[in-house]
């Protein structure tokens, strides 16, 4: 193994990045220096290693020397994602970006070993923002291996035998994806572990299987080892993986039925409990758009029930289509400015009010 993939041993959490954007665009989609910035901020050290599987050399040494700045450790893994790539020609009828969702846990696998066989790693998208020190959130975790309510946004490895499971797995799907999906239907209809019981969401469509969806099949049917629900969602955090569906593990974390969120001293809790992270996926960016863009037009109160959803459905309500069709055209431009929504939502004396407003509305 390349020496340059070695790990310090104070990180914590790995980010993989790809691609050929401009960083402008880069940076909108995927806020890195906003992050490091948001850190230092806050005084807390920055843990995370950022591991490009691909356009190292083309975001430039002077956006790499500012992400150095700010405590990112930088890894060029680009060679590594290649040559296990050229081991599975099955994936190249993926897009380029599905074929880095499947092997970015290969390459997750090669760097634990060489960081330390005795401690976790945890794998974050790059569009996780940590609302407490991450190395108290990492520490809380410790010993426990599962990915966050059915997605692998927050992916805790503590028994590096998960690696050898995804690999089986994954082969099995490159070599014999029928044999996946009928497997996959199998589960949705009767799984053989409870998702409640194991704090996985099973939703995944057969016809379209990416790495998020073979991970909950294979959680389902017990071929990856998961740790129970009532293992990780212990206090003092209050762990919210979909934020349009923010009471869905309500009940397996305690809290009370009334209880919503509020900001206390700069930290936002719930009953009592934390939040160590927010997931700003792209449906919440776009969601958090429509509701800023509402409150901006002082049209909060007459239309705040459009963006209401329905957690059995997981989807919007039917009522309120035009409204949000109307929205969504204004904001075309800039739908998925993720970096915008952080700034509007977190930053500032008016942004932690906005976001609990709007995370008030989808509390059910």
């Amino acid at each position: 193994m390349s020496l340059s993939l070695h790990l310090p041993e104070d990180i914590r959490f790995v980010v993989f990045a790809w691609g050929k954007r401009r960083l402008s665009c880069l940076e909108s989609d995927v806020p890195l220096v906003w992050h490091g910035e948001w850190l230092r901020l806050h005084g807390w050290r920055n843990p995370i290693a950022v591991v490009f599987l691909d356009g190292y050399d083309h975001v430039g040494a002077n956006y790499r020397k500012r992400l150095g700045a700010l405590g990112y450790h930088l890894m060029d893994a680009g060679e590594m994602a290649s040559d296990l790539l050229r081991t599975r020609p099955g994936l190249r009828r993926f897009n380029r970006s599905e074929q880095f969702w499947f092997l970015r846990w290969l390459v997750m696998a090669q760097l634990h070993v060489a960081w330390s066989a005795n401690l976790h790693l945890i794998h974050i998208d790059g569009d996780l923002v940590f609302l407490d020190d991450p190395i108290k959130v990492a520490d809380s975790v410790a010993g426990k291996t599962f990915i966050l309510q059915g997605c692998p946004c927050f992916t805790v490895i503590s028994d590096r035998v998960w690696y050898s499971e995804w690999e089986k797995g994954l082969s099995l799907f490159i070599e014999h994806p029928e044999v996946v999906r009928a497997g996959a239907i199998r589960s949705l209809n009767s799984p053989r572990l409870n998702p409640r019981e194991y704090g996985n969401v099973l939703c995944c469509d057969p016809n379209y299987i990416h790495d998020q969806n073979l991970m909950e099949y294979m959680i389902a049917d017990g071929q990856l080892r998961q740790a129970r629900a009532s293992e990780v969602f212990g206090p003092p955090y209050y762990w919210i993986q979909n934020p349009l569906f923010p009471t869905e593990w309500r009940a397996e974390q305690d809290v009370d039925s009334t209880a919503r969120l509020r900001v206390e001293n700069g930290r936002w809790r719930v009953d009592g409990r934390l939040l160590p992270l927010l997931h700003f996926q792209k449906d919440f960016v776009r969601h958090c758009l429509r509701a800023l863009l509402l409150d901006r037009l002082g049209l909060w109160r007459r239309y705040a029930a459009c963006l209401h959803l329905d957690p059995e459905r997981r989807a919007y309500h039917e009522q309120g289509r035009k409204v949000r069709r109307a929205l969504d055209t204004i904001l075309w431009p800039c739908r998925n400015h993720r970096r915008l929504v952080y700034q509007l939502t977190l930053a500032g004396c008016h942004g932690p009010a906005r976001l609990t407003r709007i995370m008030d509305e989808l509390w059910t």
